[in-house]
């Protein structure tokens, strides 16, 4: 029985969903530009998830952050560890006269245990990273909520309205993505990068799936790229970094009071008080919070954003389009309040990415040209030194020349 080739299958389906992307930009693009024309706003005037002031300080960022590196960092030490063995040690021979072989000192390991992972495939890395960021996506809550007492919604995360969170979220990315796109093809083009210059700064998951394409493989980068590292990385970077940066930055920029705006109150009146103390008949008067900076809230955009994207550094000049991108993450996430729609920006345009990605591993390669039958094939290293050799020897034929 021949076994079925599901290829076509796949490129159709991955076809299908890119050309349902494309015309998603344009029908989005469509829609911003009446929107503009209208002066009605893009983002919704209100926010989706309403915040109480971010309850977390220094402390916890740097705790949230230390986590982060200590986890990732031992997790592919301890898999190359358990997965790789040292090899075993030699005994040299004894001398001639009898004395034992004076062994070898042994070569300090500490300098190399932070390249061990460099020995790991992209798969393996792959899934290790994947498996770091699920569970950070429970321990890091988990921190902020036994150091600071907050709660999922504090970080934005709720179903409340979760409708329109997804489709601002899908809305903002699909404006977005040209933009990103254009700013990295100008990027490379700016700096003049070579094709192998640019297989070098690749994002791992494209070198893997350029190494080996296959089912488990695929699946890896669909549940890693599109699922994990979205909701991981916008936990982090906007979730913890930027909602404490917009706080720590409000406090530094908010104007204190001058001595003039000081006013004393009168002395206490006992009736006053106690009539306030009585039970009000309309209700408890609900107590507003002050009003975030936007000059913070800016700032702190700029700044998360420069974060993420150096953390990209080794895929230059990919962390210049990336930043543009973080700021369009923050802002949504500022304006909305939302941590959801952030999340499925990220992971659409991962997504769009991967599928890309899959497109090309799939596609069937041209074969390379073969030579004419009567083309004459250029000489072989061995055989063109074998033939300047025979010419300089005094027995060699001299080519004959011709005379006028």
């Amino acid at each position: 029985m021949v076994p079925l080739d599901i290829t076509p299958i796949l490129l159709s389906l991955i076809e299908g969903v890119l050309l349902a992307i494309f015309c998603g930009i344009l029908a989005s693009w469509g829609w911003l530009i009446v929107r503009l024309l209208e002066r009605r706003p893009c983002l919704p005037p209100e926010s989706l998830v309403e915040r109480r002031p971010t309850p977390w300080g220094a402390g916890t960022i740097l705790l949230v952050m230390l986590t982060y590196f200590v986890v990732s960092y031992e997790a592919f030490l301890q898999y190359h560890d358990a997965t790789h063995p040292p090899a075993p040690v030699v005994k040299a021979p004894a001398q001639p006269d009898g004395k034992p072989a004076e062994a070898a000192p042994a070569k300090p390991e500490g300098a190399a245990r932070g390249r061990r992972f460099l020995e790991l495939s992209y798969a393996e890395m792959l899934a290790i990273q994947g498996t770091v960021n699920a569970v950070l996506l429970i321990l890091l809550p988990g921190i902020a909520r036994l150091t600071s007492g907050a709660r999922p919604i504090d970080l934005g995360l709720t179903l409340r309205n979760g409708r329109r969170q997804i489709a601002v979220g899908i809305i903002a990315v699909l404006v977005l993505m040209p933009v990103v796109y254009i700013v990295q093809t100008a990027s490379v083009w700016l700096l003049g990068l070579t094709p192998d210059q640019q297989k070098e700064f690749q994002h791992p998951i494209a070198k893997m799936l350029h190494a080996e394409f296959s089912p488990g493989i695929a699946i890896l980068a669909l549940l890693t790229a599109v699922v994990l590292a979205p909701a991981f990385e916008e936990l982090l970077f906007r979730g913890f970094i930027q909602s404490w940066l917009v706080k720590s930055l409000g406090q530094i920029l908010q104007p204190r009071p001058t001595p003039l705006e000081i006013v004393e109150l009168p002395d206490p009146d006992l009736d006053l008080w106690e009539a306030i103390d009585e039970p009000s008949p309309q209700g408890t008067v609900p107590v507003e919070t002050p009003p975030r900076s936007k000059t913070a809230a800016g700032a702190a955009i700029v700044l998360s954003s420069m974060i993420f994207a150096g953390l990209h550094a080794d895929q230059w000049p990919a962390p210049i389009a990336l930043f543009l991108l973080a700021l369009g993450l923050g802002y949504v996430y500022e304006r909305t309040g939302s941590l959801l729609a952030p999340i499925c920006m990220h992971a659409v345009f991962n997504g769009f990415a991967t599928l890309m990605l899959f497109l090309v591993a799939l596609s069937p390669q041209s074969p390379e040209k073969e030579p004419a039958p009567n083309a004459v094939k250029p000489p072989t290293p061995v055989k063109q030194a074998n033939q300047e050799n025979h010419a300089k020897s005094p027995d060699a034929p001299s080519t004959p020349t011709l005379k006028k």
